[in-house]
């Protein structure tokens, strides 16, 4: 999930998977990130097109401070995929295991929203996403 539109890669500005997001309160223990479609301000699906919009859309409708960041949605027709490396918690294996997959990978990265962990994006596809521990991984049906 994208806070600052200025670091975003050329690459995926290109393609049409856009929508915005913003935080609220559905009864869990932080807010849920709930996607959104920055033509309609109705609810985004990561299974309907129709809600997705361009980057040049979503970069506008920013601009208002009624949504807090920008998503992509990840399909299988794109060539990205995801990998969010959660808050370790003071777990010095596993922030271990997490550097050496963020030293490997030749990507885009951020800190996430939380400010406690990393999401990287890079090229690859898997049959599946997977969560192992802290560690999330996607290529399709999922927004990022």
């Amino acid at each position: 999930m994208f806070e600052d539109l200025g670091n975003v890669p050329d690459e995926m500005k290109r393609w049409a998977q856009w929508i915005v997001w913003r935080y609220e309160d559905q009864s869990s223990k932080k807010p849920t990130k709930v996607p959104y479609c920055a033509r309609t301000g109705r609810l985004a699906s990561v299974t309907d097109p129709a809600t997705w919009g361009s980057f040049e859309e979503v970069a506008e409708v920013l601009q208002t401070g009624w949504y807090a960041g920008a998503g992509f949605v990840l399909t299988d027709g794109d060539p990205f995929a995801f990998i969010d490396l959660d808050d370790t918690e003071g777990d010095a294996e596993a922030f271990d295991k997490q550097r050496r997959i963020f030293d490997e990978c030749v990507s885009y990265a951020e800190l996430s929203p939380s400010g406690t962990g990393f999401h990287i994006i890079c090229k690859g596809a898997i049959p599946a996403g997977r969560r192992r521990g802290k560690i999330e991984v996607y290529s399709s049906g999922r927004y990022i």
